[in-house]
């Protein structure tokens, strides 16, 4: 069995400085450890273990947290004192290569032979060697060594304590070889022979990350041939923990390929619920350095085999794909014969990125689904297993000058609840899952950025789109015009007075249009009744029994006798909505003008002050005015996107008060830009848990020392320092904004609950908001927002939000919201309503932590409703647990999942166990409710 990573390649001859004569730790030559593929994303985890890896992830466990000897590092080979003096000895060599010796006093140069003693030093092309004692016979360059021998070939070493090796073939026989393997091996064999340059037999060898003196664990090899760039071919291979051998194999093919490598991946173990024990089992392909593929057999005991597909490749520098797929023969869905859930179940997703030359951008992606429960069953990811659509595009995109071309097409699948259309003796309020699909084909759009209108202090930018719709139906197929065009200016007659003005214009034109309010007959011109009456007319539950029946069937009217449409027709008549073929022009107009002063500032100094040496503080007046044209025949507009929604017109003023502070900070470097993207190390061993910035925090750290060095070399000080301080910028650390509207229309705020009796309480005026930010520094920032009703002169709803971050110790996250229902409240107190208010009050906690040396890790995310809910409706939500522990060489991380929906729970377990330098050997999963391990490889990556 062999794995697609990347494996440590034996004798690397690449070139490098010469090893130093003291006597470290040795390496094992050339070895590289499990590397990162050079795609964009792992397809998933691969670990040297065997298939019973749940049992044996437990035994080390036991054996990491049982009374495991104490730890202690391996030690390195004694280095003796160099002799006063030496005898040095040149000759020239084969191929060009010059024979350079040293050795101490007592050695003995002879023509056929030289004895060589008291710390010995022969370097020989890219090989040097060192050893106590060495036996040298010039004619066949035959070397034997005694005694703290080590050998250094290129940038590799290893160590042994009796070695017998040709200079010229570059082949021996190492006793009793110890050494270091990148990226965290120890290596030790009995006895190691290099036959060839590209081929080595090891003999009773052991490989461990450890450094206990009883590693936690370890691989014993009873005979091994390691082929350069190839494979390893293993005999008699036992994995130990602590002194136990928990697993033993007769033989295994490992990869040491410097490159990705075919073969079997090892299998996963989980549990589910509904789809039972599940093994997944997958062949890895590498098909070319651009290319790869993973084919995936599944078995789950309740649900059957799956087959999955993951296709990845690079066809440019500048471009890269992948194709993924999943078919699943659902022996429970073929039981239940569920609506909407066909046995055969599959998903495809297909991804392309890809950059041209001359500003040309293409981004393609596509996803289809046999069944949106498909999501609920198989996926683990809760964003994914609610997701209730299935959105493929196509984006082409150039850019030049101010200007950008777009040209995009879609496919949208939705999946909605629709009612069913009641019959005689049937419910009026069944309703039943719908898929509905919408097009984009095409779309083209082109926009302008704002630009100067040559010397004038004019500005304009544009917006303009081609489209058609396509909604699954003939009647709604049809094409859209869009041009908008926007007109400003910026002026500053005084410094403490900005002005700001604005005009567009926006026409909009349909190839087709909408008519509605055509009475219960659904024509228009008929006279029907209800046509035109600015309502929508249905027959309705007289009853009030739930049930359709000849009670009810009275037409639109509801009323019997009057012979009106629909009357005793056994069928369900309301008003619907006609697409007719009469094309729409829609015209808006707006415009805008801020002003913004006049503006009053204040400069504190606090030389003493750790924090800031100055400090700022504005105060700004602000009134907006905006207005927008009423929109004619609003109704006729076929609604797709934010576009079409623009059906009312506006007249109204904001005016508002916004306070400033700054201070002068220093500028962040590497640390605070990573207190952006949480802990810096929260991580497991070798990828126990994944962290996302690792890559950018590297590169920001590679920065600064790029940039120190710089300065260095040149005699300029460091680049955040000036005269030897701390070079300051000038940040703002805290807003406070209070606002209000004012229309000049309509009403803004209307009350029916505080004049119950009457025409409702309603005013102009909009609610007071007030907004506080405070951000002191890149790893604190709060933010709280509230509103205040005028009209019941108490606080409608309020907000909060606050960040805590930290390089060393992790990250918090504090959400809270409220909304409150004001006018419940004042029926409730006048005696005209029978339940309680509904307030929404919720509080959501996430963060992430590590204590003892990043040995512990604690992680939580979850979110809890104090206000009001309903009967059955839990108040704890969505709910992750994680909880971590790291040794020196391996990690141990649970992780627990608990969803909480109306009248349906799920709860999911993870057990991971990761070995360093190996990865995980466990992964064990099991859920309540629909959770399979892993993610498929039909999930979007």
């Amino acid at each position: 069995m062999v794995t697609r990573a990347k494996r440590p390649a034996i004798f690397n001859r690449s070139s490098g400085t010469r090893a130093s004569p003291s006597r470290e730790p040795v390496r094992v030559m050339g070895v590289t450890g499990l590397e990162p593929s050079r795609f964009p994303r792992m397809l998933r985890r691969i670990s040297l273990h065997a298939p019973f890896r749940f049992a044996l992830g437990v035994l080390c466990a036991a054996a990491v947290w049982g009374a495991i000897e104490a730890k202690q590092e391996h030690p390195a080979p004694t280095t003796p004192a160099a002799p006063e003096r030496q005898r040095k000895f040149v000759s020239e060599g084969t191929g060009g290569k010059t024979l350079e010796i040293a050795a101490g006093p007592g050695s003995i140069i002879g023509k056929d032979e030289l004895i060589l003693k008291e710390y010995v030093d022969i370097k020989y092309g890219d090989t040097r060697l060192q050893a106590d004692f060495v036996r040298y016979l010039p004619a066949t360059k035959d070397v034997t060594a005694l005694g703290n021998v080590i050998i250094d070939q290129g940038t590799s070493r290893l160590s042994a304590e009796k070695l017998t090796y040709n200079l010229d073939t570059e082949t021996g026989v190492f006793y009793n070889a110890r050494g270091y393997a990148e990226p965290s091996y120890y290596f030790e064999a009995q006895r190691v022979e290099k036959i060839s340059k590209e081929e080595m037999v090891l003999r009773d060898a052991t490989f461990t990350a450890c450094t206990q003196p009883v590693p936690y664990w370890s691989f014993k090899v009873g005979h091994g041939l390691i082929r350069q760039d190839d494979y390893a071919y293993l005999h008699n291979l036992r994995f130990k923990i602590g002194h136990a051998v928990v697993f033993y194999t007769p033989y295994l093919v490992w990869p040491v390929k410097s490159d990705r490598a075919s073969g079997l991946l090892f299998p996963e173990f989980g549990f589910s619920r509904r789809s039972g024990t599940v093994i997944s089992n997958a062949l890895y392909w590498a098909i070319r350095r651009n290319m790869d593929a993973t084919f995936y057999l599944d078995y789950m005991s309740l649900a059957g085999y799956g087959n999955g597909l993951e296709y990845r490749y690079v066809p440019s520098e500048n471009g890269r794909g992948y194709l993924t797929g999943y078919f699943i023969r659902d022996q429970i869905a073929k039981q239940e014969h569920a609506p909407g859930v066909p046995p055969n179940r599959w998903v495809i997703n297909f991804g392309h990125n890809q950059a041209f030359g001359d500003g040309w951008h293409l981004v393609a992606n596509a996803n289809f689904i046999s069944d949106f429960n498909y999501y609920r069953d198989f996926e683990r990811d809760l964003r994914l297993s609610t997701n209730p659509q299935a959105v493929s595009n196509l984006f082409v995109t150039k850019t030049w000058g101010f200007y950008t071309l777009n040209l995009t097409g879609e496919r949208r699948e939705q999946l909605v609840n629709v009612a069913i259309q009641p019959v005689l003796d049937g419910s009026f309020f069944n309703t039943e899952e719908e898929t509905i699909t919408r097009w984009i084909e095409p779309k083209i759009e082109l926009r302008g950025r704002r630009q100067r209108l040559g010397d004038s202090p004019f500005f304009i930018t544009l917006e303009s789109s081609a489209d058609y719709f396509n909604k699954g139906t003939t009647d709604t197929q049809y094409g859209r015009l869009d041009l908008f065009p926007v007109l400003s200016s910026q002026l500053s007659p005084v410094p403490w007075l900005d002005v700001n003005a604005s005009l567009g214009y926006r026409d909009t034109y349909y190839t087709k249009s909408q008519r509605s309010d055509l009475g219960c007959d659904n024509r228009p011109n008929t006279g029907d009744f209800g046509e035109g009456n600015g309502q929508t007319d249905t027959e309705r539950d007289e009853n009030q029994d739930g049930v359709f029946n000849a009670a009810d069937d009275l037409g639109c009217d509801n009323l019997p006798g009057t012979g009106d449409f629909g009357e005793g027709n056994g069928v369900f008549d309301h008003e619907n909505t006609l697409i007719t073929d009469e094309g729409f022009n829609r015209h808006v107009y707006q415009g805008g003008l801020t002003v913004i002063g006049p503006k009053l500032s204040r400069v504190f100094d606090r030389p003493n002050s750790s924090f800031s040496p100055q400090y700022k503080s504005t105060i700004e007046p602000q009134v907006q005015y905006t207005y927008q044209s009423r929109v004619t025949d609003p109704e006729r507009v076929i609604p797709f996107d934010e576009i079409d929604v623009i059906n009312a017109n506006s007249d109204q003023m904001t005016y508002s008060l916004v306070t400033r502070l700054y201070a002068k900070r220093p500028v962040g470097g590497t640390e605070e830009l990573g207190a952006l993207f949480g802990p810096a190390n929260a991580t497991f061993v070798s990828g126990g848990h994944y962290d996302p910035y690792a890559k950018l925090r590297e590169a920001l750290r590679k920065k600064q020392e790029e940039q120190k060095k710089a300065g260095e070399e040149g005699g300029a000080p460091p680049a955040a320092t000036e005269g030897g301080k701390k070079r300051l910028s000038t940040v703002e650390i805290a807003t406070f904004e209070i606002s209000q509207d004012y229309s000049f229309l309509g009403p803004l705020s209307t009350s029916t609950a505080l004049r119950p009796l009457g025409e409702p309480l309603q005013s102009n005026f909009g609610p007071i908001r007030a907004t506080l930010r405070v951000n002191p520094s890149m790893h604190a920032s709060l933010d709280v927002r509230s509103s205040y009703d005028i009209l019941f002169r108490e606080i409608h709803d309020a907000s909060l939000s606050a960040n805590l971050r930290s390089v060393k110790r992790g990250f918090l996250d504090l959400t809270w919201s409220l909304v409150r229902d004001l006018e419940g409240r004042a029926l409730l107190a006048r005696g005209l309503a029978f339940s309680p208010p509904l307030d929404q009050n919720q509080i959501g906690l996430q963060g992430e932590t590590n204590f003892l040396g990043r040995r512990f890790l604690v992680g939580m995310q979850t979110n809890y409703e104090l206000g009001s809910v309903n009967p059955g409706e839990p108040r704890l939500r969505d709910q992750r647990y994680r909880f971590g522990y790291n040794t020196q060489c391996c990690g141990f991380q649970l992780e627990v999942l608990n969803r909480n929906f109306v009248g349906s729970s799920n709860r999911e377990f993870r057990f991971l166990i990761n070995l360093k330098g190996v990865g995980n050997v466990v992964d064990f999963q099991s859920g309540s409710a629909g959770a399979l391990p892993g993610t498929y490889p039909g999930i979007v990556p």
